[in-house]
């Protein structure tokens, strides 16, 4: 294998993710436990994956996957946050339309934990602004959390971090996808670069765009983004939540024994709420089904925020919606 001492340059390109994941699927059908039924492709999931492909591989040369494929180091370009119980089938769909909304290669490099260690290495790092995952962030460009079919992500306490980490404090853009009726569809915080020409061309043109890309997002599946909650959120166990969860507190200089329980995520789970709320603003103004009340009070609580962009361009926006957005003005915007 070729030894890439850095994690964070362990990022895999999409042809060899998507190598490993068609293989995975093919060949799920024959793999079975000595006390369970073979696999099947509809639920098939990176904890699969990584027992029945990766470790195997990882184990015989002592490596991570990405160093049995690369020939050179592979810095992260966009940042994975995902959860290892959604089937692959979803995430492979996620990434292939990242990349056709984009325009980008199948060269272009994803950091995805699973890959980029060695199966068996612990999750849980001494320092989160140290870890190896705090660096790929620092490398990227922009961080993709492909919800697929599912809400999960939002409950798992090392996504949740990582949004944390990586959107509101290093200021990277987010890419969501979900699927809707018609297929998955790409949520941006910002105009993709395609968008972007556009619009220095013609302003007005990278919005409408935009909104004509974004307008049938399945927002009911972010409903759950406006209650997520530090506290509450699981990990592969109890003891590796706790301990993340502490460390976060200690880095952000919350002390611990002085401050209730119920306080001590207060301010992270503000922000959390009010970043999805801001994105959810065009899904709101299209569907008359969403909470519409609890999208304002988040944005609005959000304090910390100094200013709010949000694009009305060929959007259905009313004087309700134009109401709704005033309700969202806090003291410091």
């Amino acid at each position: 294998c070729f030894k890439i001492s850095a994690a964070e340059d362990r990022a895999i390109s999409g042809t060899q993710l998507f190598e490993v994941l068609n293989y995975a699927l093919a060949e799920c059908t024959t793999w079975q436990d000595a006390d369970g039924p073979t696999l099947a492709i509809a639920s098939l999931n990176h904890y699969d994956v990584v027992k029945w492909v990766v470790k195997p591989s990882s184990d015989k040369r002592q490596c991570s996957f990405v160093e049995l494929v690369a020939r050179h180091a592979q810095p992260s370009e966009f940042y994975v946050t995902h959860y290892f119980g959604q089937p692959v089938r979803d995430m492979l769909e996620c990434v292939q339309l990242q990349l056709r909304t984009r325009q980008l290669g199948e060269d272009t490099l994803f950091w995805i934990w699973a890959y980029a260690h060695q199966p068996d290495e612990s999750f849980v790092p001494d320092v989160l602004h140290a870890s190896d995952a705090f660096q790929a962030l620092k490398k990227s460009s922009g961080i993709l959390l492909p919800l697929g079919a599912t809400s999960v992500p939002f409950s798992r306490t090392w996504c949740l971090l990582e949004v944390m980490l990586g959107v509101l404090e290093l200021q990277i853009p987010l890419d969501i996808v979900a699927f809707a009726l018609d297929g998955p569809i790409l949520l941006t915080q910002n105009l993709t670069e395609v968008e972007s020409r556009m619009e220095s061309k013609f302003a007005g043109t990278g919005f409408r765009q935009k909104n004509h890309r974004e307008q049938s997002f399945p927002a009911d599946i972010l409903v759950a983004a406006l209650d997520v909650s530090l506290e509450r959120s699981d990990a592969v166990s109890k003891m590796d939540r706790n301990r993340l969860l502490h460390k976060f507190l200690e880095e952000a200089g919350v002390e611990v024994a002085a401050v209730p329980l119920n306080r001590q995520f207060e301010k992270a789970n503000v922000k959390l709420r009010g970043l999805f709320a801001s994105m959810m603003w065009l899904p709101i103004v299209e569907s008359d089904k969403l909470p519409r009340n609890t999208v304002v009070e988040c944005i609005k609580a959000n304090v910390s925020k100094d200013f709010l962009t949000v694009n009305l361009c060929a959007s259905k926006v009313d004087d309700t919606h134009l109401s709704l957005l005033a309700r969202c003005m806090h003291k410091n915007l």
